[in-house]
């Protein structure tokens, strides 16, 4: 993350492969979002991300790296089916740690739903992101809740999920997809602290390692 809060460089990179995904590969597709890639297409973030402007970022080696692509939206498809799911059951709470620039509620959510969801991220990330939206005439909608917070504070990010208006007492579907590698070991013991304090019934979805799946090498080796 820059001074300035813009997403760094795992949250762009995993914007990219979502639209990747959409452009190079054939349908029907695991997923449809192109939202996270709208949000991300600022010159100066996609440089910070190795990335060149307009249509060139689609011939960078990591997007032609077709597993990669499938394994981001083969889990982010999963997470979602699992909240499809969870809400025919009465599901009223999603919640999405280190939530980046996902799209699921700009793409899923609508007005009167009964599902909230919860996009848990710093605070410096959710101002610009929530300034992105605005830029774009993006409307955020009634059932997005952002809960900033810092996951190296040593502090609960539950408090933060209270201040958004997060009902403890009711089961969540709670996401860590990505999240818990780029954190250091106090704040990965927490952030499960946090997660297993939560109301019986919760669903946790994580990697089955935070070390597999698309690796994320260093911005200096993604020059074009």
């Amino acid at each position: 993350m820059d001074k300035i809060g813009a997403p760094d460089v795992t949250a762009v990179v995993t914007a990219l492969w979502r639209r990747a995904h959409m452009v190079l590969d054939d349908e029907p597709h695991v997923l449809d979002d192109d939202l996270g890639f709208r949000l991300a297409n600022v010159p100066e973030v996609l440089a910070a991300a190795g990335f060149p402007p307009g249509e060139a970022w689609l011939g960078h080696p990591a997007m032609q790296a077709r597993p990669w692509r499938a394994s981001v939206v083969a889990r982010a498809r999963l997470v979602e089916d699992l909240v499809a799911d969870r809400s025919r059951d009465g599901l009223a709470q999603f919640v999405i740690l280190g939530a980046g620039l996902d799209t699921y509620a700009l793409r899923r959510a609508r007005d009167g739903d009964a599902l909230l969801v919860f996009e848990v991220d710093h605070p410096r990330t959710q101002h610009w992101k929530q300034a992105r939206l605005h830029a774009l005439g993006l409307p955020v909608p009634q059932a997005l809740r952002f809960a900033p917070f810092d996951f190296e504070s040593g502090s609960s990010w539950a408090a933060a999920l209270g201040d958004a208006g997060f009902g403890p007492a009711s089961p969540a579907v709670v996401a860590l997809a990505g999240l818990t590698q780029h954190l250091t070991r106090d704040a990965i013991q927490q952030t499960m602290r946090d997660v297993a304090g939560l109301a019986p019934a919760t669903t946790t979805w994580r990697p089955s390692s935070s070390r597999r799946g698309p690796p994320t090498p260093p911005t200096a080796t993604w020059s074009p």
